[in-house]
């Protein structure tokens, strides 16, 4: 797998001279960490011969939420991010009670709950972007802003900092410990 990255990036790198700018290796973390974030709890769920399919719909709930919270009701970082895990850990126990208690199979239940959870999110969101400055339904202008934690911390953005971090949590805990070693 390394081998693979360190071919590529060799190939690339000499195929474009602008490939290994500083910039451009932003942009490319930028535009891959939530993807690696989610990927990085799936691939634990299926390690352990779990199935979800609603981790998308799920993601897409958390991202109308807490901008909505933000842009819609003016919360603060922490509050909005707080209130947004709350939701996404309620999510996770209504599907872990379909598959556990009611003994529903893994796919079914998550497949059932990305439907609603997808629907639940475009209702929420009135089918459209969560943006600064937006018209609301009552028809008055959205005064809340996005804070400036969801930027960048110098010239690294904060999402690529989060992957590397979720990264790093997650192989250690793989490695080091007995229950991920067993997995």
């Amino acid at each position: 797998m390394l081998l693979t990255v360190v071919l590529l990036v060799a190939v690339f790198g000499l195929a474009s001279d602008n490939f290994l700018d500083p910039f451009n290796i932003i942009n490319i973390l930028r535009s891959i960490a939530i993807v690696t974030v989610i990927a990085i709890g799936v691939s634990i769920s299926l390690t352990i011969g779990g199935f979800d399919l609603s981790v998308g719909s799920t993601a897409s709930l958390a991202n109308a939420l807490v901008i909505s919270l933000f842009v819609w009701h003016g919360l603060g970082t922490t509050e909005a991010i707080l209130i947004t895990l709350a939701l996404c850990t309620l999510v996770g126990l209504f599907n872990a009670f379909l598959i556990v208690v009611l003994r529903i199979p893994d796919m079914l239940a998550t497949l059932a709950s990305l439907f609603v959870i997808q629907g639940v999110a475009m209702t929420y969101s009135y089918g459209g972007s969560i943006t600064e400055n937006m018209v609301l339904p009552s028809g008055e202008m959205a005064e809340g802003t996005i804070p400036a934690a969801f930027g960048a911390l110098g010239q690294v953005p904060t999402i690529v900092i989060i992957m590397l971090v979720v990264t790093l949590i997650a192989q250690l805990a793989l490695s080091f410990t007995t229950h991920g070693r067993r997995m």
